[in-house]
């Protein structure tokens, strides 16, 4: 990485598009995409560590642009603790009704279940991408350059802290799971939604309101 991250810019969340970034910098618009890289769909943090494309644009280009205000940021940051929450008084609630999720099984059907919602996850989060994308409908010219960008250190901190523990947890079910001699529907919803939370977790890797950020030199 170009450790010369000295070019001051603000990084805006575009609002309904959560596969782009518009970076302001010197009175110039530009858009990146934190999924141009496909494996970023499993590491996300890739986005801090690869150069992205930036694709100038004039703000016409973009339907509707507006960043996430601070008012909506504590709303969904406060939905998602709520949500949080929830699910593990539920989890607690729920849990002598645990048993009555398994089924027999064995570790080459495990390995099976695993390797389909591994695939059905990845694959709508394909579809996912290409819908945002197709909504934007950018006009890829020739004018594409290549910068690395980062947000502030504390969002990249928490996003490192976050992706880390995430990580953990799910190759934790996931190895819990294969040895298992039988399955739990409950433990596959945990794999689920474990693997959800890493595979969107781009969304808030450069915050979800308008924030500053760094940017390398333009190549």
């Amino acid at each position: 990485m170009d450790k010369k991250l000295k070019r001051q810019i603000e990084i805006i969340s575009i609002k309904g598009n959560s596969k782009y970034k518009l970076i302001k910098y010197e009175g110039k618009n530009y858009v990146i995409d934190l999924n141009s890289n496909k494996l970023s769909y499993i590491i996300p943090l890739l986005n801090y560590f690869t150069p992205h494309k930036l694709i100038e644009v004039s703000l016409n280009d973009i339907n509707n642009e507006k960043s996430i205000t601070k008012n909506e940021d504590k709303f969904n940051e406060a939905l998602l603790s709520l949500s949080v929450g929830i699910t593990v008084i539920l989890g607690v609630l729920f849990r002598p009704l645990f048993d009555y999720g398994n089924f027999p099984s064995s570790r080459i059907f495990n390995l099976l279940i695993i390797l389909l919602t591994n695939f059905a996850l990845i694959l709508t989060k394909f579809i996912f991408d290409k819908r945002k994308r197709d909504v934007l409908a950018l006009r890829n010219g020739t004018n594409v350059k290549l910068a690395y960008i980062l947000p502030n250190f504390k969002i990249v901190i928490k996003n490192t802290v976050l992706y880390l523990i995430l990580s953990f947890l799910y190759l934790m079910s996931l190895i819990a799971f294969y040895s298992m001699e039988n399955s739990n529907i409950f433990f596959i919803l945990t794999m689920i939604i474990f693997l959800l939370l890493i595979l969107f977790q781009n969304i808030r890797l450069y915050g979800k309101i308008k924030i500053y950020g760094k940017m390398s030199e333009i190549n």
